[in-house]
Order: C-alpha cells, then structure tokens, then sequence
C-alpha cells in the first residue's frame, strides 16, 4: 500500500520562507482556510508566517524546496 509522509503543521519565517516545486508524485498543502493538491508540475508559494501542512500522497513523490530569501554566501577564488 502507499504509505504517506507528512510534515506537520508549521510556519516559516522570513529566512525559511520557500516556494515549492512538485517534481513528481503528488502532494496536499493544507492551511487554516485552504487546502491545495498537486501533480508534477505544480508550485506552491508559501505567505511568511501563515501555518500550513504538507503530505506526501505517494510514496514516489519528490519535491524541491527554494528558499525566496536565500542569504548568498561566495567562494573565495
């Protein structure tokens, strides 16, 4: 059977804020107020500070998380 992973309900701050990408399988994005599915394909846009959830509805599924405020740090050459 599927087995699901989720991640509980949680909120990001202004350095942990991402969007998310679903690569492939599918995933729900729950929040107080909303609820949202996606395939491959789909991008997410979290609102710094609104608590939400995700699961994994598949045991395939792959996500790709970019922060939107990274803090760059360079090489020195």
């Amino acid at each position: 059977g599927v087995q699901t992973c989720a991640l509980p309900i949680y909120v990001h701050d202004a350095a942990s804020n991402h969007v998310t990408f679903v690569i492939k399988g599918s995933i729900r994005a729950e929040g107080p107020d909303w609820t949202q599915t996606g395939g491959p394909g789909t991008v997410l846009s979290f609102v710094e500070g609104s608590p939400h959830s995700i699961v994994a509805e598949e045991d395939v599924t792959v996500i790709l998380n970019l922060l939107k405020n990274p803090k760059i740090e360079h090489a020195n050459p």
